[in-house]
C-alpha cells in the first residue's frame, strides 16, 4: 500500500514581516511542521531574533534552513531570480553557499540546520551538488513535477546519471542524487511557479 507523506516548505524568509508572522503562528497553532527557507542576504535581525526564539520553543514544528545566499545573479546582462543554475563556476557557487551558511549560523545560532538546502527558484546544476557537499549539506530540496512529459524527462534524465540537461533540472525525488549524491526531498505544489519560471526564461 502506498503512502502519502506531505510536508510544508516556506520560501524567502527575511524581513519581519506580518504575512511571515501569520503563516508561522498559524502552522504552530495547528502543530504542522514547517522548513522554513531562509535567505541569508535578506534576513534582518528582527526575523532572525523571531524565528530562533519559535524554534527554540517548537524545534519538532519549525525548521531553519539555507535558501541560496543573493536570491539572484547576473546572467547574459540581466539580473534574474535563479542564483545556481546557468553554467556558474564551482568556486564560484561554493563561494556563495558558504558566505550564506556562515551569515546563518551567526544569525541564527543553533536554530540553524544546514543539514538542508533549497536553491533560488528550485534551480541547481552538478556544481552545486558539488558545493553542498563540500559544505556539509546531505538534503536537497527542489521541485518535483508530476505530469507524465516530466515523469518521461526525469527517467530518461536518470538513466544517463544527469542532474542538469536540456536547460532543466533532473529530479531524483525521495532517493539520492548521482555522485556526489545528496538526498533529494522536494515539493510538488508551488504556489510561485510561474514567476519561477519567469525567473528561469533565459536558462
Amino acid at each position: 500500500m502506498n503512502k502519502t507523506v506531505v510536508f510544508f516548505r516556506d520560501d524567502d524568509v527575511g524581513e519581519l514581516t506580518h504575512q511571515l508572522k501569520s503563516i508561522v503562528e498559524l502552522l504552530i497553532a495547528e502543530e504542522i511542521p514547517c522548513n522554513y527557507q531562509v535567505v541569508p542576504v535578506y534576513l534582518d535581525a528582527d526575523a532572525a531574533k523571531y524565528m530562533r526564539q519559535l524554534q527554540t520553543q517548537n524545534p519538532d514544528l519549525i525548521l531553519l534552513n539555507q535558501h541560496g545566499y543573493r536570491h539572484q545573479q547576473v546572467l547574459k546582462g540581466k539580473t534574474i531570480d535563479t542564483e545556481f543554475a546557468g553554467k556558474r563556476g564551482y568556486e564560484d557557487q561554493k563561494t556563495d553557499i558558504t558566505l550564506g551558511r556562515s551569515v546563518l549560523e551567526d544569525m541564527l545560532g543553533e536554530s540553524f540546520d544546514g543539514s538542508i538546502f533549497t536553491p533560488p527558484c528550485n534551480r541547481y546544476d552538478i556544481n552545486t551538488l558539488r558545493a553542498l557537499e563540500e559544505v556539509g549539506c546531505s538534503i536537497l530540496s527542489g521541485i518535483v513535477h508530476v505530469s507524465v512529459p516530466a515523469r518521461l524527462y526525469y527517467l530518461i534524465g536518470r538513466t544517463f546519471s544527469q542532474v542538469y540537461f536540456l536547460r532543466r533540472c533532473v529530479s531524483y525525488h525521495l532517493s539520492s542524487t548521482p555522485a556526489p549524491k545528496l538526498v533529494e526531498v522536494s515539493v510538488a505544489i508551488d504556489v510561485d511557479e510561474d514567476m519561477d519560471l519567469m525567473g528561469n526564461s533565459l536558462i
